[in-house]
């Protein structure tokens, strides 16, 4: 291999990882939001017969399956961010977050219904564990920073606090204000 060859590899794989991580921070950041929608859709009858029928097909068929909605709603994306940055940022934002939520709710149902098969293509395989390791490389780096720790106390003392204040509601209706309801 030329030096040239290798210097164009480096730069690929640069360009890559700076590509895959900024997709797995704002992933990582927006991705618990839908995490109750998950659950529910995942509960429901038709997603999971939905399931069951892509895990009865061929691997590049669940491949096919996998890769058209998600390059429609990435290629979404590149039309709203280039709407948002001419001047028509409500609709370019409301077109961005429904390409996000097609790729979260859409795509991550068929990938964990037809990951099996998938892994079975070896090029798959391959790049999805370097995907998830370098994921993960990333997700331990921003767990060790300060602004991490920052944002896990801030969700401590809200969590806290919206129970706190769950339970003095749960108090104040159940009959200890009972003297402002009574006639």
């Amino acid at each position: 291999m030329s030096e040239n060859e290798t210097m164009v590899r480096r730069v690929l794989r640069v360009l890559a990882e700076v590509v895959v991580g900024i997709y797995v921070i704002v992933d990582g950041l927006i991705a618990p939001l839908f995490r109750p929608i998950m659950r529910f859709l995942s509960s429901l009858a038709l997603i999971r017969r939905i399931e069951r029928w892509i895990v009865s097909l061929p691997p590049y068929v669940i491949l096919v399956l996998l890769v058209l909605p998600f390059a429609i709603a990435e290629l979404t994306k590149v039309y709203a961010v280039f709407l948002m940055g001419t001047g028509h940022f409500k609709t370019g934002f409301t077109i961005f977050v429904g390409a996000y939520i097609v790729t979260i709710l859409g795509c991550e149902r068929i990938l964990h219904a037809g990951k099996p098969q998938l892994m079975t293509i070896g090029w798959f395989a391959v790049l999805y564990t370097w995907i998830i390791a370098f994921k993960d490389r990333i997700l331990d780096w921003f767990r060790a920073t300060a602004v991490w720790r920052l944002a896990v106390d801030l969700k401590q003392k809200a969590r806290l606090a919206a129970r706190r204040a769950k339970l003095a509601l749960t108090g104040f209706f159940s009959g200890k204000a009972g003297w402002l309801f009574r006639r």
